[in-house]
């Protein structure tokens, strides 16, 4: 298969998959289409940030070969749409959702449906119509291309660029630093990214000077160190 990942989502977002979401999701198709643009990439770089951790690229390895109904969104995209919590793609896709984002899903989907300028109601929908689409894609690369869990984790980070410079303003940040960055910050989970965004507005609101980070960076470093 050729073309980055995000080409290959990008391309699964046809008028026919936003005909049929913005009937569910009561939308219009461009800012869905705006929407999927911004969600695909934090679910990517979500999954980037898992891949350097070897517990969690286990993980994320057996959780896709669990998940081979997946690929099937690849073919007809429209079934993530009318995927529900209790079928199999739909239930594919919320456990990636889970075991991505946890308790921090709401704050990462409000984010994406903010950039997109949809409402925050749809936020988590729209995460549920991605996460199939990435999954499918992730199963049908790792069987096409043999991939075990080192091949995947090279793949997902071999796009890290590229992601990066897509993601919605808010979901990456990078600390301020004189040196190169240590691996924590290569990819910062979006919620995390979301509250040293959120603190630094607060400190310029409060006094306008920007407020020191150097503790939220410990901070952030353990929650990465205790794979949440």
């Amino acid at each position: 298969m050729t073309g980055s990942l995000l080409e290959r989502l990008h391309s699964l977002v046809t008028p026919d998959l936003l005909s049929s979401a913005a009937r569910k999701l009561d939308e219009p198709d461009d800012l869905l289409a705006a929407g999927l643009r911004a969600a695909f990439p934090a679910l990517l770089a979500g999954l980037g940030s898992k891949a350097q951790n070897a517990r969690s690229l286990r993980a994320l390895h057996e959780l896709i070969a669990q998940s081979g109904s997946a690929a099937e969104a690849l073919k007809h995209p429209r079934l993530a749409v009318a995927a529900t919590p209790d079928s199999p793609l739909g239930a594919a896709g919320g456990r990636l959702l889970t075991w991505l984002f946890g308790p921090h899903l709401p704050t990462v989907a409000d984010l994406v449906a903010r950039c997109a300028g949809l409402r925050a109601g749809s936020g988590e929908p729209l995460m549920e119509l991605a996460a199939p689409l990435v999954l499918g894609l992730l199963v049908d690369r790792v069987r096409t291309d043999a991939l075990g869990p080192a091949g995947l984790a090279a793949l997902l980070l071999g796009e890290h660029d590229r992601i990066a410079g897509t993601l919605p303003p808010g979901l990456m940040a990078v600390p301020a630093s004189t040196g190169p960055a240590p691996p924590a910050f290569r990819w910062v989970p979006p919620a995390i990214a979301l509250g040293i965004l959120l603190l630094l507005l607060w400190g310029l609101s409060r006094d306008q000077r920007p407020v020191a980070v150097d503790h939220t960076v410990g901070a952030i470093n353990a929650i990465l160190a205790g794979d949440h």
